[in-house]
């Protein structure tokens, strides 16, 4: 794995460059805090950002431009919240399965039992349209290009759901997801996501340990809403920007 020097790029005046979705804003608030200096490109900021779809997918001009200008390293935050598409809020037709590598995670045994082979396709067939921007982003970096990993799922259900915008999950139920499920859906996500990484010599780097606690799940006082991480979290992954290995 490369190891990106953050000070010699900074010492260089340029900005760190981040582009992808939702999950730039907790770095972007923590940026603006610190008064780091980066230059964000937010795909859900910008109306036909994206053009075309899979092998013909491309960027609008004047993101490819910024993207084949940088020089150093390029901050992937392309997806990352595919798990809360598939279980965030709670299924009519409750599903469950098991994780071959989290075995002690339980499985509840009044929803339906899922393979495992096919909750994996199912999360990768969602995340191929981020994975498709992604492998247009590499194409144009002249450097590295770094992914960073969403935050983990909360555990509180209560605070969750004071936070879901229900109206957006009509043919849902009105409850949140077992903090389980979320698990194991955020966790099949990361394992997907880092093995095409490292399969397109793509740096994945996953969610700070010190943001999560003894089971996995976000810590608090880093929780911003239902979906996301807030700035406190972020100061965590520019650190991790800064010197990861």
């Amino acid at each position: 794995m490369h190891t990106f020097d953050a000070a010699s790029f900074e010492a260089t005046g340029e900005p760190i460059f981040c582009i992808g979705h939702s999950h730039l804003s907790a770095v972007s608030q923590a940026a603006l805090a610190t008064g780091t200096a980066i230059k964000g490109i937010n795909f859900w900021d910008i109306p036909g950002a994206v053009e075309g779809d899979g092998a013909q997918l491309r960027f609008t001009s004047w993101i490819e431009e910024a993207i084949l200008a940088q020089n150093g390293p390029v901050f992937s935050f392309v997806g990352g919240s595919v798990h809360n598409v598939m279980g965030l809020v709670a299924h009519p037709r409750p599903f469950d399965f098991v994780l071959p590598w989290a075995t002690d995670l339980p499985i509840d045994k009044n929803a339906e039992y899922l393979p495992y082979q096919i909750a994996r396709r199912l999360t990768k067939n969602l995340s191929a349209q981020y994975l498709f921007q992604m492998m247009r982003i590499r194409k144009l970096c002249r450097g590295e290009m770094i992914h960073i990993s969403p935050p983990p799922p909360s555990a509180n259900q209560i605070r969750l759901s004071k936070d879901i915008p229900w109206n957006m999950y009509p043919e849902m139920t009105d409850q949140v997801a077992s903090a389980c499920l979320r698990m194991k859906l955020w966790l099949l996500q990361a394992n997907i996501v880092s093995n095409w990484c490292i399969e397109n010599s793509i740096t994945y780097v996953p969610s700070p340990d010190v943001a999560a606690d003894g089971n996995g799940y976000l810590i608090e006082e880093y929780y911003r809403d239902g979906a996301h991480a807030n700035a406190a979290y972020g100061e965590l992954v520019l650190r991790q920007m800064r010197s990861h290995g």
